[in-house]
């Protein structure tokens, strides 16, 4: 088991055993070379936000993938995941070994990767989605700010306080000058 990530501490780094195959490996210098050679992409991830690059790198790359629910947030849009997902340390063991051991399970975990990045990540389209709706924003942009209540509430204090600055400093100018 080939262990990558930046920053192992002291105890991690204990943990790097060559005789039972356990190898701390520390920051991936190409990330690519490091999943296409890989069997099962683990990553137990206990928090974070967004989409998860290792993740999907893996997806890129046709590696399956054990994760957490964290892990996997946002990122299979309720389809089946390109791999599986665990909640304890023992379901994600067992689910990486599966995964590990299962030819069928793994091709299947692999094409639904694929999948996931055809359906979801397609980042041409969504390239020319966004400079569709940019472009119609913009031919409109009226109509999109009449109806845009959090943008007008936002510009609406963003103004008041400036307004309250501009008070605020001249009455702090005034006092300065009818004090001396």
């Amino acid at each position: 088991m080939l262990v990558y990530g930046s920053y192992a501490n002291d105890q991690i780094k204990k943990m790097h055993d060559p005789h039972n195959g356990f190898l701390i490996m520390g920051r991936a210098p190409e990330t690519k070379a490091v999943m296409r050679t890989a069997r099962v992409c683990l990553a137990p991830l206990r928090f974070g936000a967004g989409l998860k690059g290792k993740l999907l790198d893996a997806m890129r790359d046709g590696t399956p993938s054990v994760t957490t629910p964290i892990g996997a947030e946002g990122m299979h849009h309720n389809e089946t995941w390109c791999g599986e997902i665990g909640n304890t340390a023992e379901e994600l063991i067992e689910a990486a070994v599966r995964l590990y051991t299962s030819e069928q399970q793994w091709n299947q975990a692999r094409q639904q990767g694929y999948r996931l990045l055809r359906d979801h990540f397609n980042q041409p389209q969504h390239g020319r989605d966004l400079i569709q709706k940019t472009k119609e924003i913009s031919d409109n942009i009226e109509t999109h700010r009449s109806k845009n209540f959090t943008g007008a509430m936002l510009m609406h204090h963003f103004s008041m306080a400036y307004k309250y600055l501009a008070l605020w400093i001249e009455a702090k100018n005034k006092n300065e000058t009818t004090d001396k």
